[in-house]
């Protein structure tokens, strides 16, 4: 395919040619028959074009100049784009007619202008005017304009020409000219139809790349599409009118040709499915996957194949929530998000670093992204890119490192550097002020959403680094997070999962964890609350009181124990004794019938001796615990720990096998426990052989053989058998 820079040379040469070709016929008519004089006339009049192009798009539109203390909004506009595209900052006028369009010309791109019509100025918002005059930047940046300056003059002699001659000419004086004038005159107007047909082809396929840029710079495909449909809209409704008719020999540089607006705006008003007068991007995202051809002059290629992105998600339940958010601020600035095994042109990885297993989790996903995705470039954000930004920008492909700090403003940030040569490291300090989350972690695919309402941790643990990933603790402003639970309960979520880092220690202008809670206990269609990972010295008893009492909040909590004994709590820097931790399990196995208690446990941290993990795991056996994730130690950078001598490894992985498999078969038992009951359950994806899965309050997975589907839906279920780490059961009527 060639590239607009050829594209557009090939049409210049084809102008000479023609050029050349008509001064030939011209001159044999006159009995001149000289090769060099051919070439000097074509040459002259390609220069003289050249020179009074610019000039005569100035007396034909009537442009009028302006400085920034005339219209500030549109010089700062020009001058932030012309800065984005890298560019000098071209001369801005103002045309008064009050056909809304706008246009960029010159003789190169130091001499660059950018015109906008009067009738533009009032009928766009700022957002679908900086994407029109980003797609007029483009037009300088990509040296087009001077193209479409030498292809549009010619057109317009050539027509008019034939004209001149048949009626002015001499051959209505002198019938002895009269052939050879005729000849001229038709031939004339025979190259008249070839060079618009240059110009409409010229002016179409610099279209596309100028909508293409316009993207680049950081301006929303709605937000262009939108424009081009208002612009549309105003050149019909001046169908027939004078304004209209002045232009018609500039049509070739503007945005849309105002000639075929009628026909446009038919097409274009059937994309505006809520008929709201703009066209935004869920209608893009609908009209992506419908079989349409537009004729509009590919006006909208590069809305219908909006930037592809993707995205992958490692660590826990909080990265699933910002992913989440920073996802739907893709979908919402325009870019079309798709499956991660999908091809895609950017892949933005959200890391984690608790473990060394996280580290080279990251590393392989890179490797593979650039072996089936060659030409993707990567994102890396969140706590792994916080704090080892030196090795990650070393890896291929890999353009943009965003830490903590700054990962929720991605989308803005790839406005702002599009294109890096070299990875753009971005991982300032993390302040330690209350958070507001502008857009809401609507999860699609899942019945139940993640809602962020702290992050940072203030323990600094021994072995964890995540104080320095995730910065000190700090809470979500209070009402701010009902915007956002409100927002997910809008679309379809029936369970909010409470996120962060260590949100037992949430507090904000004297609101704590269960002011949290009871807030969102009155929010109508919101069926459970359920809290994440918690540390058990944030807990207060009444939590049990509250969960105990039937309200919304699920039967469930998991409580990182990470060692059972009291030497390795201590060298842990944990903050309670392994009594009060199993105080704690035991009031809650009391206070709240049939809860399910999960916990996390590091195997090998440094010193642990064989005895202090036979005390861990007979700690863990004779608990109300339920299940345990287990995690095998590894140094972390910049924890304390690291300076300590560890395990081999393959005591390491024999202890936590043993605490696998006791983990499953105290699962086995709580799940045992539950059979003949009835619990209710909140179905999520089929997986397709006939088996309807959900979850019960207590987090316990059930299956339900059931041919309709029962996707976000919450049914009482009669627990029948055990079928693995899950239980059947059958729908109660």
């Amino acid at each position: 395919m060639f590239s607009l820079q050829t594209r557009m040379t090939l049409l210049v040469v084809a102008l000479f040619a023609i050029i050349y070709a008509t001064i030939v016929l011209i001159g044999t008519a006159m009995g001149i028959n000289d090769f060099y004089f051919y070439l000097l006339i074509s040459l002259g009049i390609m220069w003289i074009q050249y020179m009074m192009g610019p000039k005569i798009v100035e007396w034909t539109m009537q442009v009028q100049y302006i400085k920034r203390e005339d219209d500030p909004r549109l010089y700062d506009i020009v001058a932030d784009l012309a800065q984005r595209a890298n560019i000098p900052m071209p001369r801005i006028c103002i045309a008064p007619t009050n056909v809304p369009n706008a246009f960029a010309f010159g003789r190169s791109v130091s001499d660059g202008r950018v015109c906008v019509c009067q009738g533009i100025l009032d009928l766009l918002n700022e957002e679908e005017l900086k994407a029109v005059l980003g797609h007029e930047l483009t037009h300088l940046k990509n040296h087009d304009v001077i193209t479409i300056t030498l292809l549009s003059v010619v057109p317009m002699i050539l027509y008019r020409m034939p004209w001149q001659m048949m009626w002015f000419g001499g051959d209505r004086r002198d019938n002895r000219n009269g052939p050879s004038g005729t000849m001229i005159a038709l031939t004339a107007f025979i190259f008249y139809f070839i060079t618009n047909l240059l110009v409409l082809y010229g002016s179409r396929i610099r279209e596309y790349y100028a909508d293409k840029g316009s993207v680049e710079l950081g301006n929303r495909p709605a937000a262009l599409a939108s424009a081009l449909y208002k612009l549309v809209y105003g050149c019909a409704k001046k169908s027939g009118d004078e304004d209209l008719k002045a232009v018609e020999g500039m049509k070739a540089f503007f945005i849309n040709d105002p000639s075929q607006a009628m026909n446009d705006i038919h097409e274009l008003s059937d994309l505006d499915l809520d008929k709201s007068g703009t066209i935004d991007a869920s209608e893009l995202l609908y009209l992506k996957g419908k079989e349409i051809k537009l004729s509009a002059k590919d006006k909208l290629i590069i809305d219908l194949r909006m930037k592809k992105i993707s995205f992958y998600t490692f660590g826990c339940r909080l990265n699933q929530s910002e992913t989440a958010s920073i996802q739907n601020s893709f979908e919402q600035g325009g870019y079309d998000v798709v499956g991660f095994d999908e091809p895609s042109d950017i892949v933005v990885i959200n890391t984690c670093t608790v473990t060394e297993g996280g580290d080279a989790d990251t590393r392989h996903l890179v490797n593979k992204v650039n072996r089936l995705n060659p030409l993707a470039k990567i994102a890396l954000v969140g706590c792994q890119a916080q704090i080892q930004k030196e090795q990650l920008a070393d890896m291929p492909n890999v353009r943009w490192i965003v830490g903590n700090a700054r990962k929720m403003d991605l989308l803005s940030i790839f406005n702002e550097f599009p294109k890096p040569e070299l990875p753009k490291v971005i991982t300032p300090t993390i302040e330690r002020e209350p958070f507001s989350l502008p857009i809401a972690s609507i999860d699609h695919e899942h019945t139940r959403a993640n809602i962020k309402i702290q992050d940072g941790c203030d323990f600094f643990c021994s072995f964890c680094e995540i104080p320095y990933a995730r910065g000190r603790a700090r809470s979500r402003v209070f009402d701010d997070i009902f915007v956002e639970a409100r927002a997910l309960i809008a679309a379809g979520h029936k369970e909010l999962i409470l996120t962060g880092i260590n949100i037992g220690t949430y507090a904000h202008e004297g609101k704590n964890l269960m002011d949290v809670i009871n807030g969102l206990e009155g929010i109508e269609g919101l069926n459970r609350i359920r809290i994440s990972s918690i540390e058990p010295t944030t807990i207060g008893k009444e939590l049990f009181n509250y969960m105990g009492q039937g309200h919304k909040l699920c039967r469930y909590l998991h409580i990182p124990i990470q060692s059972g004994d009291d030497e390795m709590l201590k060298e842990m820097k944990r903050k309670y004794t392994l009594n009060e931790f199993s105080d704690f399990v035991r009031e809650a196995q009391v206070k709240v019938k049939e809860i399910c208690v999960g916990t996390d446990v590091i195997v090998g941290f440094p010193g642990e001796t064989e005895a202090h993990f036979e005390r861990t795991a007979e700690t863990l056996k004779d608990l109300p615990i339920h299940y345990f994730h287990v995690f095998s130690y590894s140094p972390r950078h910049m924890a304390k720990s690291r300076l300590m001598e560890t395990l081999p490894s393959e005591v390491i992985a024999k202890r936590s096998q043993i605490l696998r498999d006791l983990s499953q078969r105290k699962r086995r038992l709580f799940n045992e426990s539950l059979i003949g009951s009835i619990q209710t359950v909140l179905f999520e994806h089929a997986k397709g052989d006939g088996w309807q899965n959900g979850l019960t309050d207590h987090f316990v997975r059930i299956k339900v053989k059931k041919s309709t589907d029962l996707f976000n839906q919450i049914h009482p279920v009669k627990l029948t058998d055990i079928d693995g780490q899950s239980i059947q059961g059958v729908l109660v009527e």
